[in-house]
């Protein structure tokens, strides 16, 4: 030992003593025996798996179910009704006896308590138990049938969501909710030559609306400011913009090949979307009023369609009236309008379209002629005249104010 010890590169190891815990060794300056973060015991610590067989041998965690105490009857009507009966029994021979010259007076008195009390008793069974067990019974036949109602309903409404989700009448009802929030602008200004950049687009549609603005206030001897005001609050409204093409193309009126704005600017279809129904109904006539621009609900094709195949029939039957159809969102339903070249209110024609439930489902084919009811003629009480359109019943003038409601 001394031998070793007296080697320069010894090191004494570390020993340990009475305490529970290693010493530290003070002769090392090497770093070879760095101090170690351990506990007082020298033992194997348990492991999680080892603590984890011991309580579930031993139960340590005390797991035990709830004692969940059954359930007691608020009225025990069978148990209470023979005590009744036994009451009655030894009253009546209470009775029997109190009466026995025999008997003392106290004996007699305290008869006719038991009497009193048996008495008290039938009463209390008679006028309060029995009625209010009829009420709980009631009631709770009246539970179990109100339970049995509601599971009926729920299911009934879910066998009626199924089927609407089968028809294809759940798509259509949030297609037009949804289309009922969109317009498509079209022959809005987007600059002279064809852009197909998003962004320069966006910045041209900027440019292009107040120039429109400006020139519509110019030829109307209205304030440009506030015309560009109005215009830019009306873009304000919109949420969500997006153009429908690769790019602009030139203005070409389709209906007049004489128009002089024909080639003089690129545009291209606009859809835009708002919060709620009220803000594209505002967008519209702002446009139409004050830019004179033309933007429409956007609908899905299929419906679009025939949309124009029911506005062509309503147009043959009134040739000589400007015909709109704007769909019914919550009847699933699409309705004319129609007035006089100059009139400023609108008439709703009763005749009316009911969209067909699958009309958004794969395969569907698209109507291409809708046959209206045929003219009735009026009663002699009513207005003269030969024949009338069976829609002419509860027609209803709107004006441009409330065209939209």
């Amino acid at each position: 030992m001394e031998e070793f010890m007296s080697r320069p590169n010894f090191v004494p190891p570390v020993t340990g003593g009475a305490r529970s815990r290693p010493f530290a060794n003070r002769h090392d300056e090497t770093g070879y025996f760095p101090s170690r973060g351990r506990s007082g015991s020298f033992k194997r610590r348990r492991t999680d798996d080892d603590m984890t067989e011991v309580n579930d041998f031993y139960d340590l965690n005390m797991r035990y179910p709830p004692l969940v105490m059954p359930e007691k009857p608020a009225t025990d009507i069978v148990s209470i009704q023979s005590l009744l009966v036994n009451a009655t029994e030894i009253g009546n021979e209470i009775k029997k006896k109190v009466n026995d010259e025999s008997r003392s007076e106290d004996w007699k008195l305290l008869a006719r308590m038991q009497i009193a009390l048996c008495d008290v008793i039938a009463a209390v069974v008679e006028k309060g138990v029995i009625p209010i067990n009829n009420g709980q019974e009631n009631a709770q036949k009246l539970i179990a049938k109100n339970i049995a109602t509601a599971a009926a309903a729920s299911k009934e409404q879910e066998d009626r969501q199924a089927a609407a989700e089968a028809s294809g009448e759940t798509k259509l009802r949030e297609a037009l909710e949804r289309a009922d929030k969109e317009s498509v602008l079209f022959d809005a200004d987007l600059g002279p030559d064809p852009i197909m950049n998003k962004k320069g687009l966006l910045a041209a549609f900027t440019a292009g609306m107040k120039k429109r603005a400006e020139e519509q206030a110019e030829k109307n001897e209205k304030n440009p400011r506030e015309a560009v005001r109005i215009a830019g609050d009306a873009i304000e409204c919109i949420n969500e913009l997006e153009f429908l093409g690769m790019s602009s193309k030139k203005f070409e009126n389709r209906f007049d090949k004489e128009d002089p704005k024909n080639g003089t600017f690129c545009t291209m279809p606009i859809k835009v979307t708002f919060e709620d129904r009220t803000d594209r109904i505002n967008f519209e006539r702002t446009l139409q009023s004050e830019l004179k621009l033309r933007a429409v609900m956007s609908l899905p094709k299929n419906i679009r369609q025939e949309s124009k195949v029911f506005g062509d029939a309503i147009r043959a039957r009134y040739p000589s009236d400007i015909v709109i159809v704007r769909p019914d969102v919550r009847n699933l339903t699409l309705t004319a309008l129609r007035k006089k070249h100059g009139e400023k209110g609108w008439i709703t024609c009763k005749e009316k379209y009911e969209i067909p439930r699958g009309i958004l489902l794969q395969g569907y084919r698209v109507v291409r002629n809708i046959v209206l009811p045929p003219l009735v003629s009026v009663s002699s009480q009513g207005a003269e005249g030969g024949l009338e359109a069976a829609s002419g019943e509860g027609e209803r003038t709107l004006t441009e104010d409330d065209m939209d409601q």
